[in-house]
Formats: C-alpha cells, structure tokens, sequence
C-alpha cells in the first residue's frame, strides 16, 4: 500500500479572523473550549491554554485557527492527547491505556462481563454499554498523522457465551457496495468502508486468529487467518457472528454492534480473567488503497503495509464480573 492518503485529509483554511490584543485572551480561551470540547479550568485548563499560547507565539500565527482545519489544530490536539487520559468522544468516556508486556508497551481493551445476552440492532445508547471502557483511534496506520474527522470508539462485553463489539465512527461521506445483499457474505469487502477486529484466542499462537469485518450497511465478511500455512485465508470459515447497524446522517456517524460465538472460535467459555490478542481497524473512503483512510488501533509496522502483523496485536482482557 502507497502512503498516500488523499480523500480523508482537512483542508487548509488561513482564518480570516483577526483579533486586537485586547482581544485575543478572551477569544483564544473560547476558541480552545469550543475546538476541543473541554473546559478550561484547573491545572489542566491552564496548561492547555499555555501549550496553545506558547504555540502561537512561537510560530508567528496572527489568528487562532479555525476548528479542525489546520496543522495547528492536530499539533495542539496531541500535546491535549498526552494530557488528558479521559476525555469524552462521541457519547463514550473514553480511555486508551497501555501496558508493559514484556519489553514493550501494548495496547489493552477491557472487556466488560454481561450477565445478560442480547440480540445486536446497532443501537448504542442502550444500557448494556453505558459502563464498558471504550478505546479510540484516529491515527494512520502506515504513516504520521491523525483524522479526527473519522475518528472511531470501540467498547467490549462478553458473556458465557458471546464476545460483543460495538463501533461508533464518524465519517464524511460513505462508500459501500450499493444494491446487494447484505445477508450475504461479501469478498473484497475491504475495499470499501469497514471496521474490522483481528482476534486471536490463543496468545501463544498469535499468528491464528479470525477476522471480522462489517460495513455501514451491514454487509460482512469474517475469515480464519493463520499466518503461518501456505494459504493463510480460510474463507470457508462461517462464525455464524451476529452484527447490525446504524447511519446517523445528521451526526455523522455510523455505528456497529457484533455478537460473536466464543465456540466458533474454538473456546468453550471465556474465562475472567483471562487475555487474548487483538486489532481494531477502520478502512474509509474512496479510491485504491493509496487513496484512502486505514486505521489502526494498536501501532503497526509501518514498512510492512499490511494489517496482518499478528505480532503488533494488542491485548483484550476479560474483566471479572462485579460482585
């Protein structure tokens, strides 16, 4: 895949705004609290406002950028980014915590324990996700540089029975097969809009694991991986995985929920406790792959242009059920 990432890139305004020095105080503190959707007050607040000051100071800019469409705007989000270890994103609290594992940091998704199951609609505003640790992501996968224009949040549950994903994702415009059936299962569905999940059961055998992938209008696909054979992709293989949607127009935003069978996997029941290796995606907008958005939750390789890096998978660990 090219590094080339045309279609989802903000455009470049200069503001056309300019302020008095009278002015700018006032006007940057309302500026940063409307960009970022933060409140500036206590240590952080004062430290955001110094970072953006200290910035625009620094570089000579006479105006405060415009929300979202300046490289001021991803500069100063990130130092907001590494500050901040919660913020709010799209209805979720979201966290996206690291651990030590091994040598090196790895990414961790907490899985909720559900005592209840429940058949996917892709609705997410209801009660069984209001408490689950979310994660997000934004950040190319083969290259520097964030878009938070179609930035993604994923939450997790299981069950005695069930691994469950939701996906809440922004987006600009929509590219998907049109007038097929979504009941049926769609090759090459990557070549489209898509989140997907790589997820590997067992740890020590990280290059075997299962790929789930759905579209904004349901479409689907899911195949077993194993990196190591001669042919990797067992597309014969049915999950019998359960998924539904949703398209907000008016927000933006499209949402997923999966169900998965843990025994389509080969595991009989999940265990608390317990962890499992995995990778969060996004595919977006139009063109080949060098025209495109692909994201990547848990950092990849990036001279390896592939999803497929089992040894760059992040963790999933199964949360206890609350007593």
């Amino acid at each position: 895949m090219a590094s080339a990432r045309l279609n989802c890139r903000a455009s470049i305004k200069p503001s056309r705004l300019r302020w008095s020095r009278t002015q700018l105080f006032p006007k940057l503190m309302c500026q940063v609290q409307e960009t970022f959707k933060i409140r500036m007050h206590g240590h952080i607040g004062i430290r955001i406002f110094g970072v953006l000051l200290f910035a625009c100071i620094v570089s000579g800019i006479q105006a405060i950028p415009e929300p979202a469409t300046s490289p001021a705007f991803y500069a100063v989000r990130a130092v907001f980014k590494s500050s901040v270890g919660q913020r709010e994103n799209m209805g979720f609290r979201v966290a996206t915590p690291e651990v030590e594992h091994g040598d090196q940091r790895v990414m961790i998704l907490t899985s909720t324990f559900s005592d209840t199951d429940f058949i996917p609609d892709g609705n997410l505003g209801k009660k069984a996700w209001a408490t689950p640790d979310k994660v997000n992501f934004d950040q190319d996968a083969f290259q520097k540089g964030e878009y938070p224009e179609i930035e993604t949040a994923v939450a997790s549950l299981w069950t005695r029975k069930y691994l469950y994903l939701a996906y809440r994702c922004r987006y600009k415009s929509l590219n998907v097969f049109e007038g097929e059936d979504a009941s049926a299962e769609r090759w090459e569905l990557w070549t489209r809009d898509v989140v997907e999940a790589f997820i590997a059961p067992e740890p020590s055998r990280v290059a075997h694991y299962y790929e789930f992938e759905v579209a904004p209008n349901n479409q689907w696909i899911d195949l077993e991986i194993d990196a190591k054979a001669k042919e990797p992709h067992n597309a014969l293989w049915n999950s019998g995985f359960e998924h539904a949607t949703r398209v907000d127009r008016a927000r933006h935003i499209w949402t997923v929920e999966m169900r998965i069978p843990t025994r389509s996997m080969g595991v009989q029941q999940i265990t608390a406790g317990s962890e499992w290796r995995v990778n969060l995606f996004r595919a977006d907008g139009f063109g080949n792959d060098n025209q495109r958005c692909l994201l990547s939750w848990s950092p990849l390789q990036i001279e390896n242009r592939s999803f497929h890096q089992p040894a760059s998978f992040g963790i999933l660990k199964f949360a206890s059920p609350k007593k």
